[in-house]
């Protein structure tokens, strides 16, 4: 083909009708929106880089905040001496939002030839209860599960401090016994 000077000619000439102008034009816009990438689906393709960093700097704060806690704490313990406590995380901080569960039922009536029967059909759905736009109603925080505890401290192996400590963290953390470890510092 040739210019657009060409075909508006040809098209004025009657060479080319206005209709399969049209056609051909239809075609080539919808082959570029075919083209185009949509934003929805590469959204949902690629995880949420910038999400994950920011539960991981959560987890990574309370991490932090819990395992000075727990060495302040031990080191004024008689016997303890100088500490230091590693957790681990078993889950990370959990936000429970507000759900609305709006229902519907329809009721109908069939009948044939030889009964008659009652139809109930009950619709259900799930809706995340929104406040201010698109940030969710938070009605509930969970904060992360601990996992295990290493604790190193100076008395680390004297067997009541041993006791002493393990006893503390199953109270602080309802962690079993084989998941926290208590180890001698070095001199």
């Amino acid at each position: 083909m040739g210019t657009i000077k060409d075909i508006v000619e040809k098209v004025k000439n009657g060479s080319i009708s206005k209709q399969t102008l049209t056609v051909a034009f239809l075609c080539g816009a919808l082959l570029l929106v075919i083209q185009i990438p949509s934003g929805g689906q590469e959204k949902k393709q690629q995880p949420d880089v910038k999400e994950e960093q920011i539960v991981r700097n959560e987890n990574e704060a309370y991490v932090t905040y819990m395992e000075e806690r727990i060495t302040n704490a031990l080191a004024t313990v008689n016997g303890v001496g100088a500490v230091r406590v590693v957790l681990t995380l078993k889950t990370s901080r959990e936000s429970i939002v507000n759900k609305d569960r709006p229902y519907d039922s329809e009721h109908s009536k069939e009948t044939d030839q030889t009964r008659e029967r009652n139809v109930t059909n009950l619709h259900q759905g799930e809706e995340t209860v929104l406040i201010e736009g698109d940030i969710p109603y938070v009605i509930k925080e969970v904060e992360p599960q601990i996992e295990g505890v290493v604790v190193i401290a100076q008395g680390g192996d004297n067997p009541i401090v041993i006791q002493e400590i393990t006893d503390t963290i199953q109270v602080l953390f309802s962690v079993p016994v084989h998941k926290i470890k208590v180890l001698k510092m070095q001199s």
